[in-house]
């Protein structure tokens, strides 16, 4: 076996480097200046055209580029998107337009172009040529046209190099129109996410009403920047308008909810969710009313196997019951007493999640919270979340940081999110995370 002396060869350096070169290029036009550069150091100095034919008749085309053997430019590169090339006259007839007029590529020799009817005398230089048609999706869009001015001076070797090499240039030009096209529709789709991601943010309470008895402090991380966990705190029964003259003897609603999936699509049915709940027609009489309200209405308009789970519960301050209602949604923790008290699952009644079936059958159960008693709210996404080696953070985890925790509502919802943090380590979150925490303040 003996390896060929390729040193030799001048043409394959400036091959390589070109294919390097052109794998960092930023933009069609840099890739297509690469390409003629390296065409003119490896095979000295040739007339290079190139003419878009995309949606004319036949014989017909734009002359995009055109330099002649000099160097000397007689047609800039024209920009390869399509509102550009529109902008280039269209030319017909002549020798290119006789070349072009069939499919597949030509070789001509012993060249004598006179009076051409788009070139005129231009061309009279040139002795031999060469025309490739450039394919995309299957179809000549454009023509590369190469001439020089021996009679004989290319050969069917240079025509085949040449079919293979500027068929690549074109699929590279390609890719990279493709990848600005999709940077651009991603650009698009952010700022759409972004504008959802904005105004579910804005169905949120920007800040947690003042419930006499209650102290309550929330959080809300989303999994992307449109996520579909939801919470509210609001007097029931009264518009967004009365709210902020809610009496003292008015029940509050606490509730927090999560929409199946994760980003845009689940924040649309969170956004849904939060429409519907403020229609309710009249004042409930408990919150299995209200969640049966919420089904109803999600039911009817379905969402292809999306649903929303749900804890809804009525507050009320002149005797401290907590009534609440569950839709498949994560039982609260409460921690009966101060710290070290064993936190326990609000868990006595559930039922489906919201969008499945027609009915719920949620329930209700009461409670007479206490001074010092915390409830803690969560979605899924807190309890799931996994570190590297895929362990869950878990219930029995949370229960702990809650039985433990001495601090205020803010506080703890604080170190509960320092904590998920701290386990889920390098790894991205896998669902949004809110949590509600309540506390019973104690008597006075």
């Amino acid at each position: 076996m003996k390896f060929v002396d390729l040193a030799a060869n001048r043409h394959i350096p400036i091959l390589l480097e070109m294919i390097r070169a052109i794998t960092s290029a930023a933009s069609p036009r840099e890739t297509l200046e690469l390409f003629v550069a390296a065409m003119r150091k490896a095979y000295g100095g040739r007339c290079y055209i190139h003419v878009s034919v995309a949606d004319l008749p036949p014989g017909h085309f734009r002359v995009t580029r055109w330099l002649d053997r000099s160097g000397v430019e007689h047609v800039p590169p024209a920009a390869f998107d399509s509102v550009s090339i529109a902008r280039v006259p269209i030319v017909s007839g002549g020798l290119v337009g006789e070349l072009i007029s069939t499919p597949g590529p030509k070789l001509l020799h012993e060249l004598a172009i006179r009076d051409d009817a788009a070139f005129g005398d231009r061309l009279s230089g040139y002795g031999s040529l060469m025309a490739i048609p450039l394919l995309e999706q299957g179809r000549i869009t454009s023509w590369v046209l190469l001439l020089e001015p021996d009679a004989h001076g290319i050969s069917m070797d240079d025509l085949e190099d040449a079919i293979v090499q500027a068929n690549l240039l074109a699929l590279a030009i390609d890719h990279q129109l493709i990848a600005a096209r999709l940077r651009i529709a991603q650009a698009e789709i952010d700022r759409e996410v972004e504008q959802i991601a904005e105004i579910q943010r804005a169905l949120l309470p920007t800040t947690l009403p003042n419930v006499p008895g209650l102290t309550i402090a929330a959080s809300y991380r989303t999994f992307d920047r449109a996520g579909g966990d939801y919470y509210d705190v609001y007097p029931v029964g009264r518009s967004r308008a009365e709210r902020v003259a809610a009496a003292a003897d008015d029940r509050w609603a606490i509730m927090i909810a999560d929409a199946s999936g994760h980003g845009p699509s689940a924040a649309v049915v969170a956004a849904m969710v939060n429409a519907i709940l403020h229609t309710f027609p009249t004042e409930p009489r408990g919150p299995s009313e209200v969640l049966e309200y919420l089904n109803r209405h999600l039911h009817d308009r379905g969402f292809g196997g999306a649903f929303v789970t749900a804890f809804l519960a009525f507050y009320d301050p002149a005797d401290r019951s907590f009534t609440f209602a569950n839709a498949g949604h994560n039982p609260p923790l409460l921690r009966p007493n101060g710290v070290g008290a064993a936190p326990v699952l609000l868990e006595e009644v559930g039922g489906l999640p919201l969008g499945i079936e027609e009915r719920v059958d949620s329930g209700e159960h009461t409670i007479r919270l206490e001074p010092g008693q915390t409830i803690v709210l969560y979605t899924d996404g807190v309890v799931d979340e996994r570190c590297i080696d895929q362990t869950a953070f878990g219930l029995e985890r949370l229960s702990r940081l809650v039985e433990r925790f001495d601090g205020t509502v803010g506080e703890l919802v604080d170190h509960i999110n320092e904590q998920l943090v701290a386990h889920q380590g390098p790894t991205l979150p896998e669902d949004d995370q809110t949590l509600v925490v309540v506390r019973m303040m104690p008597a006075r």
